[in-house]
C-alpha cells in the first residue's frame, strides 16, 4: 500500500510498528486510499480502526473486530469518544486550496477559515484522548516556504513558522502544547518534490 505521493503514511506506519503504546487508529475524514492503508495496518497489528466521516458513502470499510464506522462529524464524535488514540488522521472539511483558487470554496458554506477552524476545534479535542507517543497527521497543510524544509527545519524555526491549510491553526497549537513536527511532506509548488502531498506529521 505504499504510495510515493502520500510519503507520511509510510512514515507513520513504520512510526506505529515501532512506538505502539495503547490506543485505536482514528481517521476523520475517510477516503479510498486512507481507509484501506490503515485498515491493513489495524488487521497487522491488531488495533482498532475508528472510520469517522459525516458522508455515509465515504465509510467503505465493512464493519468487523478491528473497523467501527461512525457517520458524523470528528467534533460530534471526538466529545463521546472515552478511549485513547495512539494515531489520528485528519483529513477532513476539504476545499478547494486557498493558494490556488482564493475565491472558491470547494462547496457552498466550506471557507478556508472555517476548515482551519473546525482542524482546530478538533486538535483541541483529540489532545487529552492521545496516548504515550501517539501520533497525528494532517492532509492538506505545509509551510509557507519558497524551498524545501525539513521536519526538523520547521521544529528549530517554531513559534516563527506560518502555516497554510488545513492545519494552518492547529498544527502550531499541538506544538505549543508539548507535539513535535517529526514529518513533512510538501509538493514541487511549495518548495517540495513532484509528486508529492502536503501533510505534516506530529508525535508526542
Amino acid at each position: 500500500m505504499n504510495d510515493p505521493t502520500y510519503p507520511l503514511f509510510t512514515m507513520a506506519a513504520e512510526y506505529i510498528r515501532n512506538h505502539y503504546t495503547e490506543g485505536v487508529l482514528l481517521e476523520v475524514g475517510a477516503g479510498p486510499f486512507s481507509s484501506t492503508f490503515l485498515f491493513e495496518l489495524a488487521k497487522e497489528r491488531s488495533i482498532c480502526l475508528h472510520s469517522v466521516d459525516s458522508c455515509a458513502s465515504h465509510l467503505i470499510l465493512p464493519p468487523s473486530m478491528l473497523s467501527v464506522r461512525h457517520c458524523m462529524k470528528g467534533e460530534d464524535f471526538l466529545p463521546g469518544y472515552s478511549g485513547k488514540v495512539f494515531f489520528c488522521y485528519l483529513d477532513n472539511y476539504d476545499w478547494v486550496n486557498h493558494w490556488e483558487f482564493p475565491n472558491e470554496p470547494f462547496f457552498a458554506g466550506l471557507t478556508k477559515q472555517e476548515s482551519e477552524r473546525i482542524h482546530l476545534v478538533q486538535s483541541e479535542l483529540l489532545l487529552p484522548k492521545l496516548s504515550p507517543k501517539a501520533i497525528v497527521l494532517f492532509d492538506d497543510t505545509g509551510v509557507i516556504c519558497p524551498t524545501q524544509i525539513s521536519a526538523a527545519e520547521i521544529l528549530a524555526a517554531m513559534p516563527s513558522v506560518k502555516f497554510y491549510g488545513k492545519g494552518a491553526s492547529a498544527v502550531p497549537f499541538l506544538v505549543s502544547k508539548g507535539m513535535r513536527v517529526i514529518g513533512y511532506s510538501a509538493n514541487h509548488s511549495h518548495g517540495g518534490s513532484v509528486g508529492q502531498h502536503d501533510q505534516i506529521l506530529l508525535s508526542l
